[in-house]
């Protein structure tokens, strides 16, 4: 009786390796194209990204310009602006994409900190520095590419199987890209 169950043991664990042997097989390449797709999707925003975090450069200068340079956004805007400038020449949108998307919320928060300030909203440099941040968009077509690559690939990667490759193979999650006033 012991021997049979040693065995039985034994083939379990060898099914269990084979199982796992095709997940990898089969779910790893969907993963890695589902991920290229997100990674090719992202180059065309680049440009007009750079060209958008270069416009809210403006309105950060200008916001230390009119005195607002020990506020919370402003010095999160600085932040944050500087980790852009030392990554936006680089092919990493796993990391960008996040980091765009903490550069649009922080564009609303300020956007927001200047409507509440009866002295920043009518500083004419800062009003100025906001339409040229406004009127920098990225176009929403690519956008809505970007974002369909992402939820395809999230959707394989957080699958049953695909949750299990993920974690080995190291395919971390990506977000999606909300441009303020854009898409």
């Amino acid at each position: 009786m012991r021997r049979w169950v040693k065995w039985l043991a034994l083939a379990v664990v060898a099914l269990v390796v084979a199982g796992l042997v095709v997940a990898v097989v089969t779910v790893r390449p969907r993963l890695a194209d589902a991920r290229d797709g997100v990674d090719h999707a992202w180059v065309p925003l680049r440009v007009p990204l750079i060209a958008r975090y270069q416009a809210l450069n403006g309105v950060r200068v200008a916001l230390d310009a009119a005195g607002a340079q020990a506020r919370a956004v402003t010095k999160d805007l600085t932040a944050a602006l500087g980790q852009w400038q030392r990554i936006d020449q680089t092919d990493d949108p796993g990391t960008q994409a996040p980091l765009a998307d903490e550069l649009e919320a922080l564009a609303l928060r300020a956007h927001a900190n200047v409507s509440s300030s009866a002295r920043l909203s009518s500083n004419p440099a800062v009003l100025t520095a906001f339409g040229a941040f406004d009127t920098a968009i990225v176009s929403p077509p690519a956008v809505a590419a970007y974002n369909r690559a992402v939820h395809t690939y999230q959707q394989r990667r957080t699958g049953t199987t695909g949750r299990l490759v993920a974690g080995l193979f190291g395919f971390g999650g990506r977000p999606l890209l909300l441009i303020v006033g854009g898409a």
